[in-house]
C-alpha cells in the first residue's frame, strides 16, 4: 500500500476530524480552566461541525471524486446550517460581553453564512 497514494483519503477521513476533535476538547479544556459561567458548549459544537463539513467537503472537491454524499452535505451545509447559525449567533448575543468563548461563539455564527459563500465559489469554479 502506497501511503503517498492513499494521503488525500487519509487527510479527509482521519487528520481532519481529528484535528477538529482536538480543538473543540482544547475548547472545553479552556473554558473550564476559565471557570466560564454558563459555556456555550452545544454552539460552539454545533459551529465547529458546520466549519469542519465545510473543511470536509472542500477536501473531499479538492482531492476525491464527488459524489451524492457530498452534494447532500452540499446542501445541509449551504442552506440549512447557515440558518441554524444565525439563529445560534442571535441566541448569543445575550452574552457576548461575558468573556471571550462567547464572543467567539458569536463570531464564528454570523462569520459562517460568509465562508459557505466562498466555498460556494471555491466548489464551483473548480468545475
Amino acid at each position: 500500500m502506497n501511503i503517498l497514494k492513499n494521503l488525500p483519503e487519509i487527510f479527509t477521513f482521519g487528520i481532519l476530524p481529528f484535528l477538529l476533535l482536538i480543538l473543540f476538547i482544547y475548547t472545553l479544556w479552556k473554558m473550564l480552566q476559565a471557570g466560564v459561567e454558563k459555556p456555550p458548549i452545544l454552539s460552539i459544537l454545533i459551529s465547529l461541525l458546520h466549519y469542519g463539513g465545510m473543511a470536509f467537503l472542500l477536501s473531499y472537491k479538492l482531492f476525491l471524486e464527488w459524489d451524492s454524499f457530498a452534494v447532500m452535505a452540499l446542501g445541509y451545509l449551504s442552506a440549512f446550517a447557515p440558518i441554524l447559525e444565525i439563529i445560534l449567533g442571535t441566541i448569543g448575543i445575550k452574552r457576548y460581553r461575558e468573556n471571550v468563548f462567547h464572543r467567539w461563539n458569536v463570531r464564528l455564527a454570523f462569520g459562517y453564512p460568509i465562508l459557505v459563500s466562498i466555498v460556494f465559489m471555491i466548489i464551483y469554479i473548480k468545475n
